[in-house]
């Protein structure tokens, strides 16, 4: 029962983990269009990759240890559910400035 919470919890950070990526993906893309009105925006977004792909690496590792022992398990969980929270922390930050009215 423990490996089904376990793998639940992994994918769920890893679909978090996942969409703050292709959000500052879509804005990278988006703002580089511009030309040099996005310029900001693009060198904002360069300083939030880094966190944003640790914390899917985070969900990848935590992925990987589920189906391994009740400890393995636990640490599965805590390693997923954090990278999946941070990532959607992120996120909302990341849509918390650059939301348009």
């Amino acid at each position: 029962m423990i490996d089904l919470i376990a793998t639940i919890v992994a994918i769920v950070g890893l679909v978090s983990a996942g969409g703050a990526a292709a959000y500052l993906g879509l804005l990278q893309n988006a703002a580089s269009k511009r030309g040099a009105a996005g310029a900001a925006i693009v060198a904002d977004v360069r300083k939030r990759w880094i966190p944003v792909l640790v914390a899917v690496a985070g969900a990848v590792i935590a992925l990987i240890l589920t189906g391994g022992q009740t400890f393995a398990d636990i640490m599965a969980i805590v390693v997923g559910g954090g990278s999946g929270a941070f990532a959607a922390r992120q996120l909302t930050a990341v849509r918390d400035e650059y939301r348009t009215h």
